[in-house]
């Protein structure tokens, strides 16, 4: 049995923007900073177990401290490439945050993949992906997701479904392909009960 990584998640932010109310989070306002990013990089790639190894780069939600996204990956890539490893990227984000900078970058790097969190239809997606004052996100985000479309048509969505929007599976799923998004992955909230009666 080999004992090495193959993937790390990184959380370069506890910080988020949102209070969905399903998130198991503890947000706080912690960043991380260069030096423990080194020191992160350099075990990933001593303690891999193949030659290529995948980063997903979570937060919190990490366009608040987009530097650091633009900072990690450079360094990851340098340090990967000294031991002889094949870095990949997964950019995860609630996709209330365009940058343009990241947009570009992510352009230029075939390696580095954007994921955005989208909970289908506004019905659905407004339940429970709000502001901390409350306030719903879906056009935000719906119109950051085609100015990301702009740049490269591979952005993935991940869908997160509740008991009280699974009803709205089918409309979600034709609206994200709409968009012109061609992957998603379905995300059930594990922390609640499901049955197959909910169908609230």
């Amino acid at each position: 049995m080999n004992n090495g990584l193959e993937t790390a998640s990184i959380y370069l932010t506890e910080n988020c923007n949102l209070k969905c109310d399903y998130c198991y989070e503890d947000h706080n306002g912690r960043v991380m900073d260069s030096q423990v990013m080194d020191r992160v990089i350099e075990f990933c790639c001593d303690n891999a177990w193949q030659k290529q190894f995948r980063f997903w780069l979570f937060g919190g939600e990490p366009f608040l401290v987009e530097d650091r996204i633009l900072e990690f990956i450079p360094k990851a890539i340098q340090t990967a490439r000294k031991k002889g490893i094949t870095p990949r990227f997964n950019v995860l984000t609630n996709g209330t945050i365009f940058s343009s900078a990241f947009a570009e970058f992510w352009r230029s790097h075939g390696y580095v993949a954007l994921q955005v969190s989208l909970d289908g239809v506004k019905e659905a997606h407004d339940r429970h992906r709000k502001t901390k004052d409350g306030k719903p996100t879906f056009s935000r985000i719906v119109e950051n997701i085609k100015e990301y479309l702009k740049y490269r048509r591979d952005l993935h969505i991940r869908l997160t479904v509740m008991l009280d929007t699974v009803r709205f599976l089918s409309e979600s799923i034709r609206f994200i392909l709409n968009l012109g998004v061609r992957t998603f992955a379905l995300m059930p909230v594990h922390e609640v009960e499901w049955r197959k009666t909910d169908k609230k």
